[in-house]
């Protein structure tokens, strides 16, 4: 019988280190640790996910879950820069994934998925269509739909998050001074890793979406399908502030325009 074992792809990230370190010291799971450069130190095997070999695709048959989190992370890439990392890496590890029978992927999608509808709706749910406004937020899309095609297809269980801002440096609240928008998104590193930890053993079903962010004032993103699915309710808030720019720019208009004194 196979062993209860994890993979995590691109565990040498921000999002991929952070989930590891919390895992190391809250499961007795196996952590297999694929990223494209390996680190003796931290136990990281080295994978290219982007080419299809068993050089790495021999860990999955030791494998009961895969966090699948490799990826270009930029909003701003070009196609032809996610395609590769975003695209044809997950084909190849939703395939890896049939092959070594894995029983489960969790799969990092991102808000950029739907991101098209922030200052349209008050709620954006995930069972709305997706609508990116960038290709890195098309390759998410596209992502979550292959992720719907191999459970359908051979009965793998793909829960798709769709993560929510996590700066590299996330002990507090964000900046204030940061845009409204951004701040809705955010998500602490309590709250990150609670969410895999739940969606490592929910109960099994065939696929599922949930918008993953801490509790924010006023964000638009629906915990709701989130806390359905994986019983999800963050612990982190956060109230935004409205930023500073626009009082600046007004002040240094009114600088701009005060009259001489006269003398």
């Amino acid at each position: 019988m196979k062993s209860k074992s994890i993979i995590i792809t691109g565990a040498g990230g921000n999002i991929g280190s952070k989930l590891v370190s919390h895992m190391v010291s809250n499961t007795n799971r196996r952590i297999i640790q694929l990223d494209r450069r390996a680190s003796r130190a931290r136990d990281v095997i080295e994978a290219d996910l982007r080419n299809q070999n068993e050089g790495w695709a021999q860990y999955f048959h030791e494998a009961d879950t895969v966090i699948h989190l490799a990826a270009n992370p930029s909003p701003d890439a070009s196609w032809p820069e996610l395609v590769g990392d975003n695209v044809d890496a997950l084909l190849n590890v939703l395939e890896a994934a049939r092959r070594g029978v894995v029983k489960r992927v969790i799969f990092a999608s991102s808000l950029h998925a739907a991101v098209g509808y922030e200052g349209e709706l008050k709620l954006i749910s995930t069972d709305l269509p997706a609508r990116p406004i960038s290709f890195y937020g098309a390759s998410k899309a596209l992502g979550e739909r292959l992720g719907h095609r191999y459970a359908l297809k051979y009965g793998i269980a793909v829960l798709c998050l769709r993560i929510g801002w996590v700066p590299p440096t996330n002990q507090a609240p964000p900046d204030n001074r940061r845009p409204l928008m951004l701040q809705h998104r955010w998500l602490s590193d309590a709250d990150l890793c609670q969410a895999f930890t739940l969606a490592l053993d929910v109960a099994p079903v065939e696929y599922g979406i949930a918008n993953v962010t801490s509790l924010v004032e006023g964000s638009p993103w629906s915990l709701a399908e989130a806390k359905a699915l994986l019983g999800y309710i963050p612990h982190s808030e956060h109230a935004p502030g409205t930023p500073n720019l626009f009082r600046r720019a007004s002040q240094r208009l009114r600088n701009l325009v005060r009259p001489e004194k006269l003398n």
